[in-house]
């Protein structure tokens, strides 16, 4: 063989060697764009979900905060409703000492008033009746001015 078909053929063996490390290589790119498509899709994916797990954790993190206001508000008027029932209960107290004062100065103001009224009827029966003088008796028992 000749060397002109010698490099002949060894260029043709040379470029189909070349030809076919460029079809490896366009497979291998395109193996790797698609790769890569995939991986910036997944990345969106990615994001997105960050983004809607984010704007969850927002929403749940409001509601615990309103969640908390409100019991806070709860406890607080627990407490306030507490201090009430304390006051009413004191009040409620001190009312019932009131009425039993004022049943002791009432009952005391009837004894007074029985006392006194015993007092004036005796007076008065006195002075109706006055004691009979000693040797005058009264005929037919009765005391002048003395109805019987």
């Amino acid at each position: 063989m000749s060397d002109i078909a010698k490099l002949e053929k060894e260029a043709a063996h040379i470029a189909k060697k070349e030809e076919s490390e460029i079809k490896h290589a366009t497979k291998a790119l395109a193996h790797a764009e698609k790769s890569e498509t995939k991986g910036a899709k997944a990345e969106e994916k990615a994001i997105h979900s960050h983004e809607k797990v984010l704007k969850t954790e927002h929403k749940l993190a409001s509601k615990v905060n309103e969640a908390q206001q409100k019991h806070d508000k709860a406890l607080a008027d627990q407490h306030k409703a507490e201090k009430d029932v304390l006051q009413k209960k004191q009040h409620h107290d001190q009312l019932e000492q009131d009425i039993a004062a004022k049943k002791v100065a009432l009952e005391q103001a009837e004894a007074h008033h029985h006392q006194n009224e015993a007092q004036r009827l005796a007076k008065l029966d006195a002075a109706r009746n006055p004691p009979a003088v000693s040797g005058n008796p009264v005929v037919g028992g009765a005391a002048p001015g003395r109805v019987q």
